[in-house]
């Protein structure tokens, strides 16, 4: 992955991130542009994204692809699987977010989005032609709480969407989807030790 970000002014930032991978029969290491934004910042607790933004669910999905913002090389594959990355780390759309110190009870962090979700259909299997694939909306939001004790995070992610597909298996059929989709996530690292 190669990002960039620039502050434009006090408030306003963009950025993009350009990323290829080769990860078993996924990705074949053609570039695409992951992510795209134009971010502004009006206080710590309220800024608005616009774009292709990161998926906030869970502990690390926004951060998945940062080595150094989590502790192991392969995170969880039941909430973060890697081959489902393409289209499990980005919504197209906006998202209000911000963080919000609360005195001796430390701090919240939030993020909520709404948008759509681009899928590549070109993977083949030999049994289903996928026609079509589309997510005509994705909302979500993640709230993460920094309580006073040192190393300890606490966070809710929820998110709905709707699937909707068109397939050729072998006659024409069509599939719609509505999905909702939680996680609760406690993490405790005092020291050395997680």
């Amino acid at each position: 992955g190669l990002n960039f970000t620039k502050q434009l002014d006090d408030h306003l930032r963009t950025g993009l991130q350009l990323f290829s991978r080769d990860l078993g029969p996924t990705g074949d290491y053609k570039l695409k542009l992951d992510w795209a934004y134009l971010d502004y910042r009006w206080r710590d607790w309220l800024g608005l994204r616009a774009g292709r933004t990161k998926l906030p669910f869970g502990l690390y999905n926004d951060t998945s692809d940062i080595d150094a913002a989590h502790p192991v090389a392969l995170l969880p594959q039941s909430v973060y699987p890697a081959q489902n990355r393409d289209y499990l780390l980005a919504q197209t759309g906006v998202e209000l977010y911000g963080y919000y110190e609360l005195g001796a009870a430390g701090a919240v962090d939030y993020r909520a989005y709404g948008g759509t979700i681009f899928l590549d259909v070109s993977q083949s299997n030999p049994m289903v032609t996928v026609l079509e694939l589309d997510v005509p909306y994705v909302v979500g939001a993640r709230v993460v709480w920094d309580p006073p004790l040192e190393g300890l995070r606490v966070a809710a992610s929820a998110q709905a969407l709707r699937l909707e597909s068109e397939l050729l298996a072998p006659d024409p059929l069509s599939i719609t989807i509505p999905a909702v989709l939680w996680a609760a996530s406690v993490e405790y690292a005092p020291d050395d030790m997680l």
